[in-house]
């Protein structure tokens, strides 16, 4: 009996070790604990958009502790940037390797993929590549940025942008994508890289002053899009027009003329040089030559004779060459007028008068005081806030000025204003 019993007991001991041990060598589906996931080939590789990689992606699950492999194990394949596909699952072969095929994605370089297996220390590993679109990986800017012409003109220098692969190598043969905004062209929608990795189009600006752009696009690459800025400027002048003309003065008196310079696109120009001509009714106009500024303009006063009837004169941009005519009736001053009296103004500022005319001034200044006082002192007020003022001008041809002196303090600045005798 001890015999038998020793002999049941070293038996059973036997079997609870084997089923204890057994089971952990070979599959039944592979997961278990102590078990690792890592990368063992393909990652970092480079390929073509829509092509699969040249290499499959492969990991290996090894037993942590005794570093052999797993066989059997079930790893999750999943595409997380970029687009394309891949193997949506394999197994872990007898040496612990599991693969999968990546195509890649059309429309981005980075290219990112996922190995992950349930219960395995360091899951999920990442696999990294890169997408050749239409065999590169990047652009910039070459040439033709910033430029400034005159509106409708092709810019001096091409617009260029560099393809290049990851090595940095000029890529022949790519197609890039033009657009123009702000107004204007480029000279083709598309165009192709050269043995120099460079594609190129020229840039017509538009009609407006300003601020124009353009875009270079190959999708996916990397510096995509690519920006271009230019500056239109006005341009060359074609017409001048008359924008001010008055049609009568007294006279002996001055009016303003006034001619404004355009571009083909109607844009003001500056810088035209104008010449100004007295051609009619005596008098004269100053300056005889000036240029138009920054909003086209440029502007002569024509001093009116003492001879009532039409008063013409020119303006001339000899460059075009155009000339526009002004025409103004001169007449002889009235024997009456009225000047209000505001808050801290006098309106009109001159007043034409006829010799031995009368000049009245009201106030309405709502009960401010003012006063009217002369430079010849003569006929000149007290110091009011309501009713009116009266002068009649018995002096010789001239301009007399005056002013509030309460609102003033010389002839020439704050609440002043004159009168021309005729």
């Amino acid at each position: 009996m001890p015999t038998n019993r020793t002999s049941v007991r070293w038996l059973l001991g036997a079997a609870f070790l084997t089923a204890g041990c057994g089971g952990g060598g070979g599959g039944g589906g592979g997961t278990g604990p102590n078990r690792t996931l890592a990368i063992s080939a393909g990652n970092n590789q480079v390929g073509n958009a829509g092509a699969a990689l040249a290499v499959p992606l492969a990991v290996v699950v090894l037993d942590a502790t005794t570093s052999t492999p797993a066989p059997g194990v079930t790893i999750t394949w999943a595409v997380t940037r970029g687009g394309g596909s891949v193997t949506t699952s394999s197994v872990t072969d007898a040496t612990g390797i599991a693969t999968a095929t990546r195509t890649l994605g059309s429309d981005t370089i980075a290219q990112a993929t996922t190995a992950s297996g349930t219960g395995l220390s360091g899951s999920p590993v990442t696999f990294n590549s890169t997408s050749r679109i239409q065999g590169a990986t990047q652009m910039q800017l070459n040439a033709g940025n910033s430029q400034s012409d005159t509106i409708g003109a092709t810019l001096g220098v091409a617009y260029e942008v560099l393809v290049r692969n990851e090595t940095g190598t000029p890529v022949v043969g790519v197609t890039v994508n033009w657009t123009a905004a702000g107004g204007g062209s480029v000279s083709a929608p598309t165009s192709m890289t050269n043995a120099s990795g460079i594609a190129s189009v020229n840039r017509i600006l538009g009609t407006t002053l300003g601020a124009q752009t353009a875009q270079a696009r190959v999708t996916g690459l990397s510096g995509n899009p690519v920006n271009f800025g230019a500056t239109a400027t006005a341009g060359n002048v074609s017409l001048i027009e008359k924008t001010a003309e008055p049609a009568a003065g007294v006279i002996s008196t001055n009016v303003t003329y006034t001619v404004t310079a355009r571009d083909r696109a109607n844009n003001p120009r500056s810088g035209v040089t104008i010449d100004w001509a007295a051609t009619g009714g005596g008098g004269s106009i100053a300056p005889p030559q000036n240029s138009t500024d920054g909003n086209g303009q440029a502007s002569a006063t024509r001093t009116l004779s003492a001879t009532p009837g039409a008063h013409t004169a020119t303006a001339t941009a000899a460059i075009i060459p155009e000339t526009e005519t002004f025409t103004t009736n001169a007449t002889t001053a009235p024997v009456a007028a009225d000047v209000s009296v505001g808050n801290n103004f006098f309106n009109p500022i001159n007043t034409p008068i006829a010799a031995t005319g009368t000049v009245t001034w009201n106030w309405n200044s709502g009960g401010i005081l003012h006063n009217v006082t002369f430079e010849d002192n003569m006929g000149s007020s007290a110091n009011i806030g309501t009713g009116t003022h009266v002068r009649t001008f018995n002096v010789a041809p001239g301009v007399i000025r005056y002013r509030c002196t309460i609102h003033s303090t010389n002839f020439t600045t704050g609440m002043v204003g004159t009168v021309s005798v005729q």
